[in-house]
């Protein structure tokens, strides 16, 4: 626990999302232990910045029944699903998070809202093949 909850600290979110899987398996764990395991994973895999690993853990995370249960699952549903996630959506997930993920990045975004751009670009580049600057901030929210 202390491992994953050290990663999630240094915002290596997909190390400590594989770590709080692992332990939501553990039976010697509390059930209730497990299950806050499970929406640290879920938690930590939405915060984590795209790529392979995280493509794999959603796909983890999404074929896993407990989940479907959590109120993250939504968000981990679009990602998976590579949809596109509006900041509308993002209220009820945001107040799931603690405040050390809720930090604000050199940029001036939070963690999440750059994970969700990041999500929502590559979403929007298997939905289009061409468009303009204009209609991609449109659609990425981006003022």
């Amino acid at each position: 626990v202390c491992q994953a909850r050290v990663l999630d600290y240094k915002r290596k979110f997909i190390e400590a999302a594989s770590r709080y899987n692992e332990l939501s398996f553990k039976t010697i764990i509390h059930e209730s232990e497990r299950i806050t395991a499970l929406k640290n994973a879920m938690i930590c895999t939405i915060l984590a910045s795209a790529g392979q690993q995280r493509s794999r853990m959603l796909a983890t995370l999404y074929k896993d029944e407990r989940c479907q249960q959590m109120p993250a699952y939504s968000i981990l549903e679009k990602m998976y699903l590579d949809r596109l996630i509006k900041r509308s959506d993002l209220h009820e997930f945001e107040a799931l998070l603690q405040p050390h993920q809720k930090a604000t990045t050199s940029d001036g975004s939070t963690i999440l809202e750059h994970a969700v751009v990041e999500h929502n670009l590559l979403a929007a580049s298997k939905l289009y093949n061409n468009i303009t600057f204009d209609g991609l901030g449109a659609l990425l929210e981006i003022p």
